[in-house]
């Protein structure tokens, strides 16, 4: 097992942390998505990496059949839980790579997941899976802190004493989408549009000290640095007021399968 295949699986350990801590997507994506996916009641839809479900419920919503897809047996088990109103969702255990379906899909989705799966098979999948005209729509938060934050300042040297190959986190631009879309030209998607989307959210210590565990190299820390490490992080910010501002950007890459 890699050290990627460890990693994946870390997600399943708190499904209620993962959901309460991790930012939802922004509407005006949701939106972008169904618009030129041509999403519309009936639509046969699959998501890829469904996790505790934060970008699940605009398309059942939008009344579609939605399948969700997680490695993680609890996620999918709070996933059919949270979701049981809607008569036309399933979430099933299963990796992306391994599942088959009888029909194809007119929108397949993955929210900061797809990273996870490997190029040359993730993206030719997905393609083979798609009805024509159908969209492959891949989407993954870049959160940032901006330079010369006091506070930020302050948990980068926690990380340099603790975790000193940690690297910090960068504003996300335009052009790095560049990866993820000529990933998409190989696999023989068209029409390709990269987008991004802004937010912004101020959290305070306790709450971000909950988002840090779950991420997956926060939750395999050795377990004798990792209260020294928190203790550092809660003594930063409580210096500087208890609270930091985070920035997101959110990349959207979709494209159509011909």
């Amino acid at each position: 097992m890699t050290t990627d295949d460890i990693l994946k699986t870390t997600f399943d350990t708190n499904t209620v942390n993962y959901d309460k801590y991790r930012p939802r997507y922004t509407k005006a994506l949701f939106d972008e998505v169904i618009e030129y996916a041509k999403i519309k009641g009936g639509s046969r839809v699959l998501e890829v990496g469904i996790g505790a479900g934060q970008a699940t419920r605009p398309f059942l919503e939008a009344d579609c059949f939605v399948t969700g897809v997680d490695i993680g047996e609890n996620m999918v088990a709070y996933c059919n839980e949270i979701f049981k109103e809607y008569a036309k969702f399933k979430a099933l255990r299963i990796s992306f790579e391994e599942y088959c379906a009888d029909e194809k899909y007119d929108l397949i989705y993955s929210a900061t997941a797809f990273h996870w799966i490997a190029e040359e098979i993730g993206y030719p999948k997905a393609f083979s899976m798609l009805k024509g005209g159908g969209a492959l729509a891949v989407f993954r938060n870049h959160p940032f802190v901006e330079a010369n934050d006091p506070v930020d300042i302050k948990i980068q040297k926690v990380y340099e004493k603790y975790t000193p190959d940690s690297k910090k986190g960068k504003q996300f631009v335009l052009e790095d989408t560049a990866p993820t879309v000529k990933a998409m030209e190989r696999a023989g998607f068209t029409e390709i549009t990269p987008k991004l989307f802004k937010g912004e959210r101020c959290i305070q210590t306790e709450d971000y000290i909950g988002l840090l565990n779950t991420y997956s190299d926060h939750i395999v820390m050795d377990k004798k640095i990792k209260p020294l490490f928190e203790e550092g992080i809660r003594e930063a910010m409580n210096s500087e007021g208890g609270r930091i501002n985070i920035k997101d950007t959110i990349e959207l890459v979709i494209g159509r399968r011909p």
